[in-house]
C-alpha cells in the first residue's frame, strides 16, 4: 500500500499531486541553492541526506510495476498480482533521481562571482 509520505517515482498527474511528492519537491528546493554551490565531492552527499530524510518519516521512493507477474511478484495469496504495483527502487535510485530533482533550475540559482 502506498503511504502518504512516500515519493511516488514516474510522471503525470498521479505522482505530482502526491502528498509525499509534494511534500519532496519542498525538501528539494531547500537544499537547492546549497546544492548548486556546493563541490562536485559534497552533492551527492546532499542528495543523499534528502533520501535519508524521507526515509526516516517513512517515505519510501516507489515505481510502478506494470507487470508484476513477469517479475515474480506474487499477492498474499502466492498469485502472480496483476494491474501493477508499486516497488521501492533502493537508496541509489533514490539518490540518483534526487540529484536529478536537484539540478532542476540550477542554472537561475547560481551564484554571481
Amino acid at each position: 500500500n502506498i503511504q502518504p509520505n512516500d515519493v511516488l517515482c514516474g510522471r503525470g498527474g498521479e505522482t505530482n499531486h502526491w502528498t509525499g511528492n509534494i511534500q519532496y519537491r519542498s525538501l528539494v528546493k531547500a537544499y537547492q541553492k546549497l546544492y548548486v554551490d556546493s563541490t562536485r565531492r559534497v552533492k551527492p552527499k546532499i542528495a543523499q541526506c534528502i533520501v535519508y530524510s524521507v526515509r526516516q518519516s517513512g517515505g519510501r521512493f516507489l515505481k510502478r510495476l506494470e507487470n508484476p507477474d513477469k517479475a515474480g511478484i506474487v499477492n498474499k495469496e502466492g498469485l502472480p498480482s496483476s494491474g501493477g504495483c508499486w516497488v521501492d527502487v533502493g537508496n541509489v535510485k533514490a539518490r540518483e533521481k534526487t540529484s536529478q530533482a536537484l539540478r532542476e533550475g540550477a542554472p537561475d540559482l547560481r551564484s554571481v562571482s
